[in-house]
């Protein structure tokens, strides 16, 4: 499913959660998604998806890949 985004995703570095989870927190499931991958400059194409027509399936700009989800954000 695509979303358009507003903003970077929740996220949380490998660094941070291993921090975060040197003492046993009270839950983990309320951790945020760890950053696997991030980049400043890529450019992701995709084949046009229903509710974004008119797209041309680029996206120039910043990615971001979470244990829970691989978000673009940039300009069409």
């Amino acid at each position: 499913m695509l979303t358009s985004l507003t903003s970077p995703p929740n996220f949380i570095t490998p660094e941070d959660y291993d921090q975060l989870t040197s003492s046993t927190p009270a839950e983990f499931d309320r951790n945020p998604p760890i950053l696997r991958f991030h980049d400043e400059q890529v450019e992701v194409s995709m084949s046009p998806v229903d509710g974004f027509e008119g797209w041309n399936g680029k996206i120039a700009g910043k990615i971001w890949v979470t244990e829970s989800c691989v978000c673009a954000w940039g300009l069409c």
